[in-house]
């Protein structure tokens, strides 16, 4: 009785052993309910691209090492004192004509980096699920929110869907069909009677291997103009744990702007130029619409997952033998993506308000009676006409103040140097901070 009993244990056990396959996703797998503490996601970095600022005036280190040492030559030959010819180091001279002017501040290119973590520290706690080393982010999607009307998405780098693949295993299938005839034939031989029994044996068997594999999704996404979502499917041992990067195009509200570069502010000598003969030049530029801008641009971040927490078989390697429970999870909060840094033009102008103080720039005033704000695209450029403008008034409190063709005018005046002298602040100011 008892070698009738091992006999069938070992065939049941052998049985089961056959039955078993490692292609299986898991042993056994149930819904278990929602659990928003299990995983989160955050704003790890959030980078715009630089713009780049109008093409400023070129000066003797812009050139060549050739024609550096021609200038200096010419240079010394001109203005052979000492004074003169140091003045002459630093004459700067009008950038070639087909320099690109730069008239688009509206769009940019921002790379967002997202850091998705999932809860650790694996220990049991009253109405949480037990957590084990084999756990891991199943899925996951990340949803941004604009928040603010006058920015919205234009484009990003994921124009199709990103899949990978895993080979999960081999599976042969073989089968075989044979067949044995035979048959008795009565035959005499030599006046003796006999049986000849001749046999046939045919086999015929076929085998057939396949490749198992299995796609999943990297990443999968979509956008419009105010939400973007992307998506991450894990596979067996991969965790969706880690950074997540999207390089996006935003575009601002638009609104439109002068900037004017002033040349020949000096003479190769250094000596300063009369208003008349300077060299004005001013551009249509598009930038954001931010006459008030806000400090910063923000979005609401959502995360849904599928969390997988292992309840059985955690101690191997492979989840074939898994037993597994499945939590879902939702979570919202709000994250800054652009700082007003970031997308306001660090554009400069003259005048008098800082800060929160009400700003009021110097203004061109022509003879057909336009008028547009004097702004330039750097901090150097206005000192350097705020440095002339000021050498210029000095000593005639009534002097009127013009460059080129243009009158400037400061309010509704013409600008003094009277009126320079009774604002101690007149100065180099941002035109938009």
């Amino acid at each position: 009785m008892n070698k009738v009993f091992i006999v069938s244990a070992g065939f049941a056990i052998a049985f089961l052993i056959s039955c078993s396959t490692s292609l299986k996703r898991y042993r056994s797998a149930s819904q278990t309910g929602n659990d928003n503490t299990l995983a989160d996601a955050d704003l790890f970095s959030s980078r715009i691209s630089a713009t780049n600022s109008l093409q400023t005036k070129k000066t003797l280190l812009d050139l060549t090492a050739e024609a550096q040492a021609q200038f200096i030559r010419i240079m010394n030959t001109r203005y052979p004192d000492n004074g003169s010819f140091l003045n002459s180091l630093y004459f700067e001279f009008l950038p070639a004509a087909n320099d690109p002017v730069q008239t688009d501040y509206i769009k940019k290119d921002l790379r967002m980096v997202f850091s998705v973590s999932r809860k650790r520290g694996y220990h049991d706690s009253k109405g949480a699920p037990l957590l084990t080393e084999a756990d891991r982010l199943e899925y996951l999607k990340l949803t941004v929110v604009l928040d603010e009307p006058f920015v919205k998405f234009t484009g990003w780098n994921m124009y199709t869907t990103e899949y990978g693949s895993v080979e999960i295993g081999d599976v042969s299938f073989s089968k075989s069909l044979g067949t044995d005839l035979s048959a008795s034939i009565p035959v005499k031989i030599n006046s003796i009677k006999s049986d000849l029994s001749p046999s046939v044996n045919a086999a015929i068997s076929r085998k057939e291997d396949q490749q198992v594999k299995y796609r999943y999704i990297k990443l999968n996404g979509k956008l419009n103009d105010t939400v973007l979502v992307m998506e991450e499917e894990g596979t067996r041992e991969t965790d969706l744990t880690g950074n997540i990067i999207a390089d996006v195009s935003i575009r601002f509200r638009s609104a439109q702007e002068y900037v004017t570069r002033i040349y020949n502010l000096y003479d190769s000598a250094g000596k300063i130029t009369p208003p008349g003969k300077l060299i004005l030049k001013s551009s249509i530029v598009e930038i954001p619409d931010v006459e008030f801008p806000q400090k910063e641009i923000g979005a609401k971040l959502i995360l849904d997952y599928v969390y997988r927490n292992v309840t059985g078989g955690s101690k191997t390697f492979p989840e074939w033998d898994d037993r597994i429970k499945y939590y879902t999870g939702h979570r919202e909060k709000h994250i800054s993506l652009l700082r007003d840094a970031d997308y306001v033009p660090a554009f400069f102008g003259i005048g008098t308000g800082q800060g929160t103080a009400k700003k009021e720039l110097v203004s061109l005033a022509g003879r057909d009676g336009s008028s547009y704000r004097l702004m330039f695209a750097s901090y150097s450029e206005a000192a350097d006409f705020c440095k002339w403008l000021k050498e210029w008034l000095a000593g005639n409190e009534d002097k009127q103040a013009s460059a080129g063709i243009y009158i400037l005018k400061f309010g509704n005046a013409p600008l003094t140097g009277k009126i320079i002298e009774s604002n101690r602040l007149f100065g180099v100011i941002p035109c938009f901070w």
